[in-house]
């Protein structure tokens, strides 16, 4: 998955949706924009953390650390990808149950603990904004303390002690019996990211962060530190039992703009609402700004191939393999995919998409992966319908989808082997079970369409296509296609007339 939104980030894919086809503001011009952007971050970070005389320094803690070792690549803008984790606590027990005290009462009087920051993966918690005597702490803290013990072991991101601000933090809770126990692997929007450890002994089995490529669970004790580059894709492992908390601080630089995240967060923006080409060019500006940031490569792969340039997409897709190391790391399953997507024979697609499921059998993504490609070959070498060996390997997919998402994606691309099978109404039956789990895609609402049409039904295949284009109004070939069948109806002026 990209990594979030920067508040600019936001900014510009709100500014792409209302300026439609108008032209984009010059690299240049967004260069100098990242700049002020960074500006403002930090300006709003030293007033919400203001350095403070009383900070304790790091040497009076006598915190030892240690690394967890990492294999493979993994750094996503050639940065360290390692973990640090302190050895003893930094704060005190007494000033960790001070934050969770303000954070469950701010939550009681201010409507409970928020579940939007991860619109796709929800977790409860409680803005710092929200808990000024939390927030006061953190900033006696920051400075003195955490700031030098980040910049030794993170010398390339945090050269500078005094250049550390902070652009985002709040008290997470894991509650098993309200079934929030983890948060699935993702990234984070800054440069790196700091977890404070508010409260163990006994009160929550489980736990820890999971860094890709880590050796092993980073787990830290009351007032522990754990620490790593936000670029790492991570996870909040799993609770079995009780309730943990902890506090999160997504961090900058103030020496460091991050032109090449800024570029890819737009990219990624101007790619979802469409506009392929300047999304390629911004993704590029990216790679020019930072070769070794992998998320760009991947989302120009993606940008490429819908683009129709499956050779190119090939070439970034390998790029973005080249730069991750580790075979079961969920970017590298993902970027494997997509090669096998754009690879122009159908058996040499599905001997990468065997890899894949090689290299994470239980991944959901890599076993659709593979039925579709072994689809592919079969009619590829022998002109087979899709046989015992594809549904299986369907079949072995949805046992292990997890998600909605990764559902509702094993029935499309059943629904669409189906359908070059000739097996219309089977297909339609898997399209319509996609929707099911999730209706927000535009391209399944067509295949039903499609579908819809071979079948006779025309009127309700129009009323498809119209949904599918309510989702992507700026898809060219479900647009043709909905208007060929509007014609075909001896209704032309269907779709222009709900423009």
């Amino acid at each position: 998955m990209p990594p979030p939104l920067s508040a600019l980030g936001l900014a510009f894919a709100l500014a792409v949706g209302a300026r439609g086809a108008t032209t984009p503001p010059s690299l240049g011009a967004r260069r100098a924009a990242h700049v002020q952007a960074h500006a403002k971050q930090c300006q709003d970070a030293l007033a919400l953390y203001p350095p403070t005389e009383s900070a304790r320094a790091l040497g009076t803690t006598r915190v030892t650390t240690r690394a967890i070792a990492t294999g493979g690549g993994g750094g996503d803008r050639g940065v360290p990808v390692g973990v640090l984790s302190t050895n003893e606590p930094v704060f005190s027990r007494d000033a960790c149950e001070a934050v969770i005290a303000e954070a469950e009462a701010e939550a009681a009087a201010g409507g409970g603990w928020s579940t939007t920051r991860h619109s796709r993966h929800p977790a409860a918690d409680v803005s710092l904004e929200r808990l000024p005597r939390t927030r006061a702490w953190l900033s006696t803290e920051l400075h003195g303390c955490l700031a030098p013990l980040l910049s030794t072991w993170f010398p390339a991101l945090l050269p500078e002690p005094s250049a550390l601000r902070v652009l985002d933090g709040f008290v997470v809770r894991y509650l098993w019996e309200a079934g929030q126990i983890e948060l699935p692997t993702h990234r984070d929007g800054s440069l790196l990211t700091i977890n404070i450890a508010l409260n163990g002994d006994g009160a929550f089995d489980g736990g820890g962060t999971l860094v890709e490529h880590a050796a092993e669970r980073a787990v830290a004790q009351t007032g522990g530190v754990i620490a790593h580059a936000s670029a790492a894709r991570h996870a909040g492992a799993p609770i079995r039992r009780g309730v943990r908390y902890i506090l999160v601080a997504f961090c900058i630089s103030a020496a460091n703009v991050e032109h090449g995240r800024r570029f890819l967060e737009e990219g990624v923006a101007l790619a979802a609402a469409g506009r392929l080409g300047e999304a390629e060019a911004t993704l590029r500006a990216a790679i020019g700004d930072d070769p070794s940031l992998q998320a760009a490569h991947f989302n120009l792969g993606h940008v490429l191939r819908a683009k129709g340039q499956p050779s190119r997409a090939r070439a970034s897709y390998e790029a973005a393999l080249s730069l991750d190391g580790g075979l079961g790391a969920s970017r590298y399953q993902e970027a494997i995919i997509g090669l096998a997507s754009v690879l122009p024979r159908a058996a040499a697609a599905l001997a990468v998409a065997q890899r894949a499921v090689a290299a994470d059998g239980a991944s959901a993504e890599a076993r659709i992966a593979l039925a579709v490609h072994l689809s592919a070959a079969q009619r590829e070498r022998v002109g087979a319908a899709a046989g015992a060996e594809v549904l299986a390997a369907f079949d072995a997919a949805d046992e292990l989808a997890r998600t909605d998402e990764q559902r509702a994606d094993s029935r499309h691309q059943r629904a669409r082997a189906l359908f070059a099978d000739n097996l219309v109404a089977e297909s339609l039956s898997q399209f319509e079970l996609s929707l099911s789990a999730d209706a927000s895609v535009a391209q399944v609402h067509a295949g039903r369409a499609v579908c819809l049409f071979e079948l006779g039904r025309t009127d309700e295949s129009l009323a498809a296509f119209a949904k599918a284009l309510g989702l992507a109004p700026a898809d060219g070939e479900i647009r043709a296609q909905g208007e060929a069948v509007a014609a075909y109806a001896g209704k032309p002026a269907f779709f222009r007339s709900r423009q």
